[in-house]
């Protein structure tokens, strides 16, 4: 059985729910006969990806994230958006030192600009210094804007944040309703087999 793995934030992360199997993440890897070795991690910002990168797998596919989230650790990422709402009194404000601290990172510190144009520059880098090396197939999804066209890899025209409908009241997996699921999962199958 080969093998894939899934590099991003929430829009490639393992559901928790029972429907996880309806998930375009899931549905993808039973079309190619793959087993699963990773998934994206909900809120997770683009080192994420970089840093879940396995080499050694049949197929990757990345979701690239925000350039505005900031990496901690493998397990905490700091997103501007929510910084803000969890400072906001309805919440009951920020409860730990990290919190408090990314807050004043995007409140008195960070830089749009500067942080998109870092983005852009560590993408050439792993396009041209890592993907270049790699046996497998890389496929490249963007989550909200395109910042990178890949040398290495398949590129893919769409956000992710497009795709979806926003009908809330009906997502099941991955920001997606159950129908843009499977033709999420079918649109990639088409183009790795296309391709490959």
């Amino acid at each position: 059985m080969q093998t894939i793995n899934f590099c991003g934030d929430s829009f490639c992360q393992k559901e928790s729910d029972n429907n996880y199997s309806l998930s375009w993440t899931t549905l993808l890897a039973d079309k190619l006969n793959a087993s699963i070795t990773g998934w994206g991690g909900s809120g997770s910002a683009p080192e994420h990806a970089i840093q879940t990168f396995d080499d050694t797998v049949d197929y990757t596919v990345f979701c690239w994230t925000d350039p505005n989230r900031l990496y901690v650790n493998p397990d905490y990422s700091a997103n501007m958006n929510n910084q803000r709402r969890r400072f906001s009194h309805q919440l009951g404000g920020l409860h730990n030192n990290i919190a408090k601290a990314a807050y004043a990172y995007y409140k008195y510190l960070h830089n749009i600009p500067i942080a998109e144009q870092r983005f852009k520059r560590e993408l050439y880098w792993f396009d041209h210094v890592i993907l270049s090396n790699y046996r497998g197939v890389a496929v490249h999804l963007s989550c909200f804007n395109v910042q990178h066209v890949f040398t290495h890899g398949i590129n893919t025209d769409t956000p992710l944040n497009a795709m979806r409908s926003r009908d809330v009241k009906n997502e099941l997996n991955n920001h997606f309703t159950e129908q843009e699921n499977f033709e999420l999962a079918d649109k990639l199958y088409s183009i790795i087999k296309e391709r490959s």
